[in-house]
């Protein structure tokens, strides 16, 4: 199967994009040395060197259909006019040189057809390829079909047929009158307009040739042959100047040479043409049919000598011999005598024959000779089991090391044409649908045993009993569909996967994400190209949906920074000192108190009520001398006064913008 090369989707967006029409305008045919056809192809490799490219094919209009708008067909047809060559590797190649698409094979062979040595073959090569528009993009009209019919054989054995008739009839050269006589005209050369059959091919001079043959003594020959213009073939030719020319045979065919003059050292010409007196219809050249008759009826002279005037023996010498005399005067008949060379008569399995065909010897059968038993020529005891023949077992049983290689003879999709089958337990048919009786293949390794792979009774593939998944019955378009946001750590778009860049791409080269997300994110150009979302910088946040907490956001806008509301603690720093000047306290608190006195004698000093006085000698005071008494109150006036205000400072946090702890990775778009 062929695929599209990296290079080829390329230059299909290129042409898309600049409306252009993609021309793939040849097939390249190569041999490879060590491809294995089962490998994958390797999409990004460029053509081989020149080195392995075997053949070209330049495709013709008519050669390129379409199955449908997005599938269109290359088809190549190699005659059996062109070889010798043996190829692996196709390759279909665009207008501007780029390598478009490419297929492996099993090593084919490309053979010329040499009667009688070699037969030739036909080659037909289809390459289809699938994309979105390709019959559009590609200009092809014409809808694909059977284009090819190789008629090289037919028509090389008709052209051989007319030319050996006119043989037949002209001779090996033929010409008529003074056409293509070598001729010199005052000091000039020249060949002479008109008609020749030279070895059976018609040439025609409409007006002379002028010619320009070396100084001195020389032969001048015509060389002349088949060659091949578009779909016929003429005659080509050509005056040569050498001695003793002969045909000879080359790639493209015989190469006929007859001798047309002699020129002598004195510039003498002398024709060695043999032409015929012919200026008009052949027919009226012929014999007459009434001079035929009358030689046979013997009514000329001629047509009376009916015996030799002295007889004449007829003689046979070799390995045959035998002798008869004739005069003509009636038929004769040879007795022949084969030579006695010595072979003893009898039977023999095997005899030795020599290059004249004879019998000369015998010798034993020896097991080289088996093989080329015809089984054909076995007339009895033909074996029709193998048993009883020294092979007990025609499949070898138990570990083999060889290498068995099957194919089919038959193209087909049926199963009966494959190259290998795989049936249920028992043969079962559909008597038993269990999963027991299914067709499976076994896989083991030392002491793992794998499991097996086998096909259930509604014909799907399972391995272990689960059905494996393929892109016959699970695209992969299902599993990750197109517009589906992939987060990767590398910088390397995944497959089938473009960056989030805000992009315009084609929206036929890109026609499911085009499907899936449209011009929402932009138009781009407004016609081939939209705009792919642009994630660069930016959180992503799920669509609200009516839960209220982003409440009326929609698919794809953007949204600014912003902070949630919240509070701030505050602190003032110290100031407003002042006084109040013209604050008075009213007058009050008239009062008395009570006076202990000392009732002790002069020497002592003893607290206790008496009078307030004590001995000048005592050398401690007497407390609780006064009682107390006068609780009271004053009235306060302050003037107002130290109107001021006081700076308050909130510590600066954050950045340039709002965020949560984040990382940055690269955010791509299925398509």
């Amino acid at each position: 199967m062929a695929r599209i090369t990296f290079a080829g989707e390329s230059l299909i967006a290129q042409k898309q994009g600049a409306k252009e029409v993609l021309q793939i305008t040849r097939f390249i045919y190569a041999n490879v040395p060590g491809l294995d056809p089962n490998t994958p192809i390797d999409r990004a490799a460029t053509k081989p060197p020149a080195s392995q490219i075997v053949h070209s094919y330049d495709i013709p209009a008519g050669n390129c259909g379409y199955v449908n708008p997005n599938q269109v067909v290359y088809s190549s047809m190699l005659g059996s006019d062109i070889g010798d060559f043996d190829w692996n590797w196709m390759g279909l190649e665009s207008a501007e040189g780029v390598l478009f698409a490419v297929a492996y094979l099993p090593l084919q062979q490309k053979r010329r057809n040499i009667p009688p040595l070699q037969i030739g073959n036909n080659v037909t090569r289809n390459i289809l390829v699938e994309y979105s528009g390709a019959q559009e993009l590609t200009g092809i009209t014409i809808d694909a079909s059977t284009w090819q019919h190789d008629f090289t054989v037919r028509l090389k054995g008709i052209d051989e047929r007319e030319r050996l008739s006119n043989r037949d009839v002209y001779g090996r050269a033929c010409f008529f009158g003074d056409g293509l006589q070598f001729q010199k005209v005052g000091d000039n050369y020249q060949l002479a307009a008109g008609i020749a059959y030279l070895e059976g091919m018609r040439l025609e001079l409409p007006k002379a040739v002028p010619l320009s043959p070396p100084q001195g003594a020389t032969q001048v020959w015509m060389h002349i042959t088949w060659r091949r213009e578009q779909n016929d073939v003429i005659p080509s030719w050509k005056v040569v100047y050498m001695p003793d020319q002969q045909d000879s045979v080359t790639p493209d065919g015989w190469v006929y040479c007859i001798q047309l003059a002699d020129i002598t050292s004195a510039g003498v010409i002398a024709d060695k043409r043999k032409s015929a007196p012919i200026a008009g219809p052949l027919v009226d050249h012929f014999a007459s049919r009434k001079s035929v008759a009358d030689l046979e009826n013997g009514v000329t002279s001629a047509g009376k000598a009916r015996q030799l005037a002295e007889a004449r023996q007829i003689a046979l010498q070799g390995d045959v011999v035998g002798r008869v005399d004739f005069d003509g005067s009636r038929n004769v008949a040879i007795q022949a005598t084969l030579a006695d060379i010595g072979v003893v008569p009898g039977t023999y399995p095997k005899v030795v024959i020599n290059g004249k065909g004879q019998v000369i010897g015998s010798e034993a059968l020896q097991p080289i000779d088996i093989p080329n038993l015809d089984w054909n020529k076995i007339t009895s005891g033909k074996p029709t089991t193998l048993l009883g023949y020294g092979i007990t077992d025609a499949l070898r049983t138990g570990y083999s090391n060889q290498l068995p290689r099957f194919y089919s003879d038959t193209p087909s999709t049926n199963y009966i044409h494959a190259a290998l089958e795989i049936r249920e337990v028992g043969l079962v048919h559909n008597s038993n649908l269990n999963w027991e009786y299914a067709p499976r293949l076994g896989f083991h390794w030392g002491g793992q045993v794998a499991g097996d792979l086998a096909m259930n009774a509604q014909g799907a593939i399972a391995w272990n009993g689960s059905v494996l998944y393929h892109t016959g019955n699970l695209k992969p378009q299902d599993i990750v569909p197109a517009g589906t946001l992939i987060q990767s750590f590398s910088n390397i778009p995944p497959p089938n996967c473009l960056r989030c860049n805000g992009a315009a791409v084609s929206r036929t080269a890109y026609a499911a994400l085009f499907a899936a997300i449209g011009d929402y994110y932009g138009a781009a150009d407004g016609s081939t190209t939209f705009t792919l979302p642009d994630t660069r910088g930016l959180f992503i946040r799920d669509v609200d949906n009516g839960r209220d907490l982003d409440a009326g956001r929609v698919l794809g806008t953007f949204q600014s920074s912003q902070n949630q509301y919240h509070a701030h603690s505050a602190s003032t720093g110290s100031a407003g000192w002042h006084a109040h000047g013209g604050s008075t306290t009213s007058v009050a608190g008239s009062h008395i108190h009570a006076f202990n006195y000392v009732n002790t004698p002069t020497t002592q000093d003893i607290p206790g009520i008496g009078a307030a006085m004590h001995y000048a000698g005592v050398n401690s005071a007497a407390t609780n001398r006064i009682q107390p008494a006068g609780d009271h109150s004053h009235t306060l006036n302050i003037v107002g006064d130290g109107a001021h205000t006081h700076p308050v400072t909130v510590n600066p946090s954050g950045g340039a913008e709002a965020r949560p702890v984040n990382m940055a990775l690269y955010y791509y778009i299925k398509y």
